[in-house]
């Protein structure tokens, strides 16, 4: 229950301040959305982590693997998003990609047709917006690998494994959820942005 509530509270910040989950590795910025599509892309995103874990850990433990127990355990293991949220309401990460985006723009003018470039539009970054974006930065990809940690950690009891088993069961199988999220939220929630 604690962890669908933190889902839930991840989601609706990430739906206030621009941050978005669509992907069990991922944290996309500025992105709009309504809350729904946020809680519910979180909502796929730990499903699919979830399955793609349970069925692994039950292949692979020499003991009964709970359900229940794997599930509510990666549900807690994303409580780190909650920080990663929290990052988007900083205008510097916004400007940052907008001024990358603008410069790109510049640079593949006329090279290659790109749709998304097109938009783009001159940004002013001072050291102190590009100094407050690189530690924001900084803070999602700690957030992200300190997430990673509990999912392994949250894993690794709940399948009760050890050692190399533990690790590249969980690596591979990390990888394959992350393919699995990223196909189906390409298919299922892309067309409704």
């Amino acid at each position: 229950m604690a962890g669908l509530l933190i889902l839930l509270l991840a989601s609706a910040i990430g739906t206030l301040s621009g941050i978005w989950f669509p992907g069990v590795l991922d944290i996309k910025l500025t992105y709009p959305g309504s809350f729904a599509l946020h809680l519910g892309t979180s909502l796929l995103v730990w499903f699919i982590s979830v399955v793609v874990l349970y069925v692994t850990a039950i292949l692979l433990s020499p003991t009964r693997v709970r359900l229940l127990d794997m599930a509510g355990t990666l549900a807690l293991a994303r409580a780190p998003l909650l920080l990663g949220a929290f990052t988007g309401f900083f205008g510097s990460i916004k400007k940052a990609t907008d001024y990358w985006l603008y410069y790109a723009a510049e640079k593949l003018h006329g090279i290659m047709p790109v749709e998304m470039l097109e938009n783009a539009k001159p940004v002013v970054m001072r050291p102190w917006d590009w100094s407050v974006a690189i530690t924001l930065m900084l803070v999602i990809i700690a957030v992200v690998i300190w997430m990673v940690a509990l999912m392994f950690h949250a894993y690794r009891v709940s399948a009760n494994l050890k050692g190399i088993r533990a690790g590249l069961s969980f690596g591979i199988a990390l990888f394959i959820a992350q393919i699995i999220s990223n196909i189906l939220i390409f298919i299922w929630i892309i067309p409704l942005l």
